[in-house]
């Protein structure tokens, strides 16, 4: 099977700001990628990539309480 470029992305934590967030695509190295779900997330919310499916990317918003690790 081949090596999955964008799956170096799983498990990244990022924070939504105007630099990397916009009409519901986000930047990550450079390249746009889709957001599962664009209506849910906001600026300033801190998100973790839980899977990349093509161009799309699947966040998790992160609350307050959840553990990093």
């Amino acid at each position: 099977m081949a090596y999955n470029f964008d799956n170096r992305l799983k498990q990244e934590i990022i924070t939504l700001s105007d630099d990397n967030y916009m009409d519901g695509m986000i930047k990550l190295n450079g390249i746009y990628y889709q957001v599962n779900n664009p209506s849910k997330f906001s600026m300033g919310d801190t998100v973790i990539i839980d899977d990349v499916i093509g161009n799309k990317v699947m966040l998790v918003e992160m609350g307050d309480n959840d553990d990093l690790i």
